[in-house]
């Protein structure tokens, strides 16, 4: 077997140092035939004419890009980061020429420095286009495995670095970063956003506020931009600006001791004027005594205690004494008695009540009626002392015992009233010449009537009898007094049908006239004013026993 030629056996033997030069279909096929043959497996089959141009166009670029005349690209200024780079770095991972270059390359890359080479600017560089056209172009030149793209491969695995991370420049007329905004210096509240995004649901912006929040607590930067609360109160720009560089705790600690340093001024200012006020006061410019008494007896004048309240009022005071209960309580009496020209002992209730100071609430409550003409009220004021909702209700109390006696007073018109229409047939009264009745109060037609109840009527033949009543009640929870009047007739005989017929006929005729005159009024005693009372008993008088007082029927 022949020696090999000595050119044959220097192109077998390593070269000193690693080489730059793209590794051609030759050189694989010498090194990893394998490797060759899987390629050219797995590319498609091409017509000679194709091959014919591929070869051309090489030959053609390594005379026009010498690869010993290129210049090494450095990481910084290497291929601009694009979404090419992903594609082009999964096309260079699976090329033999990568696989290749990846077992050659080494540390001997480094042993001589490429170098430089001036490459001539031509029309194409000054050519903006759109960035979808620019996008186009650069993943089309990626798919292209250039003599660039093989030396960044053997510089990246030989210094352990891709070239093709995201951490390159982008393109020279990529804007430059901005300021912060005002917003977020926390200079101005931040402008008002559109609704209807789904950022500005209440979760993400609960996640976004958390995460925020989060991040500062751990580690607060003077150089960070700090999360403003935009509070409705405007605040001291200057003191929160001061205290950025400091944690949330000595932030929040000093806004409270500014805050109570506050609040402490406006207590001594408040104090200082006080103090005037007291040094005033103690100032004797003029005795105010005579003042005092004068409000004291305009306060409470007669005239303001009965304009409700009828009755004469005398309240009197004990002193303050402790109880069984172990509690001081004051003791009041009230005395309500008639007012004048009425004599007092008429109409005479003692109402004695206990107080309880500190509470300011009543602890008991008694009232007793002088006399036993007046039974009916004492029976009112039993029942009303025994409930349990009402036995300390002394305004309730006293207002029955007033509104009754105003009752009293107008039956007593009543009965006065029909006294001196009816003289004839009234057998207790003595015969006299009629008295013009007067509107006004009369006391000594007034008072013998106060207690009576009822009125027998009777006819000079005593065979026909007429009895009217006038019943006063007083309601339990209101204490408003209710005058019932009826009238009764008793026909002496032998008692037959037309008797009680008569008896019938004249209740009718008594509640038919009462009603039609009848008017209900506050204002009057009972509901039912007294003229309807006394037209109604003229009325069943007159037919019952006639106009002039004889016997009719």
């Amino acid at each position: 077997m022949e020696p090999l030629p000595p050119r044959i056996a220097s192109q077998r033997r390593s070269p000193p140092r690693s080489s730059f030069q793209a590794p051609t279909k030759a050189s694989i096929a010498r090194s990893n035939p394998e490797l060759l043959e899987r390629a050219l497996s797995r590319s498609p089959t091409r017509t000679s004419t194709r091959s014919s141009q591929d070869d051309k166009q090489k030959e053609a670029e390594t005379r026009a890009f010498g690869l010993r005349d290129r210049k090494a690209l450095r990481p910084s200024i290497a291929l601009t980061a694009s979404p090419s780079n992903s594609l082009n770095r999964g096309r260079q991972s699976q090329s033999p020429f990568a696989l290749a270059s990846q077992r050659s390359s080494g540390l001997g890359a480094f042993a001589a420095p490429p170098r430089r080479v001036s490459k001539r600017i031509s029309a194409s560089d000054f050519l903006f286009q759109s960035p979808s056209t620019s996008r186009e172009t650069r993943v089309e030149e990626s798919l292209v495995n250039t003599p660039e793209d093989q030396l960044a491969v053997e510089l990246g695995s030989a210094t352990g670095m891709d070239l093709n991370e995201d951490t390159v420049l982008h393109n020279g007329f990529d804007e430059p970063d901005l300021p912060p905004t005002p917003t977020q210096l926390g200079l101005e509240p931040p402008p008002g956003r559109p609704r209807g995004l789904l950022s500005d649901s209440p979760g993400m912006q609960h996640a976004k506020w958390g995460k925020r929040r989060a991040s500062e607590d751990l580690d607060s930067s003077p150089s960070k931009l700090r999360t403003v609360n935009y509070s409705n109160e405007p605040e001291d720009l200057t003191i929160t600006t001061n205290l950025a560089p400091f944690p949330e705790s000595i932030v929040k600690k000093r806004k409270l001791k500014r805050e109570l340093s506050a609040q402490l001024e406006s207590l001594k200012q408040d104090l200082a004027q006080l103090e005037g006020l007291c040094d005033k006061l103690d100032k004797k410019e003029g005795d105010i005594e005579p003042f005092l008494n004068d409000l004291c007896q305009s306060a409470q004048t007669d005239q303001y205690l009965t304009a409700l309240a009828p009755l004469k009022i005398t309240a009197s005071l004990n002193a303050i004494t402790k109880s069984d209960l172990g509690m001081f309580v004051e003791r009041h009496q009230i005395t309500l008695s008639a007012p004048r020209p009425f004599p007092p002992n008429v109409y005479k209730i003692d109402v004695s009540y206990e107080t309880n100071p500190e509470t300011q609430s009543v602890v008991s409550l008694a009232a007793s009626v002088d006399g036993t003409t007046l039974n009916y009220l004492q029976q009112w004021i039993n029942g009303r002392l025994q409930d349990p909702l009402r036995r300390l209700d002394i305004s309730g109390l006293c207002w029955g015992i007033n509104r009754y006696w105003e009752a009293l007073v107008s039956r007593a018109q009543i009965w006065a009233q029909i006294w001196d229409q009816h003289p004839a047939l009234i057998p207790s009264r003595n015969k006299s010449p009629s008295v013009k009745v007067n509107s006004d109060i009369d006391i000594r037609r007034i008072l013998p009537h106060l207690e009576r109840t009822s009125i027998l009527f009777k006819s000079k033949q005593r065979t026909l009898e007429a009895l009217l009543s006038c019943e006063l009640t007083i309601d339990p929870w209101t204490g408003e007094p209710e005058l019932t009047p009826t009238i009764c007739v008793s026909i002496s005989g032998n008692g037959s049908s037309s008797d009680r017929k008569v008896e019938q006929e004249s209740k009718k005729l008594f509640e038919a006239v009462l009603n039609e005159s009848k008017k209900q009024q506050l204002g009057t005693a009972g509901g039912s004013e007294a003229e309807a009372v006394v037209k109604a008993t003229k009325c069943v008088l007159d037919v019952l026993f006639g106009q002039s007082g004889g016997h009719q029927l």
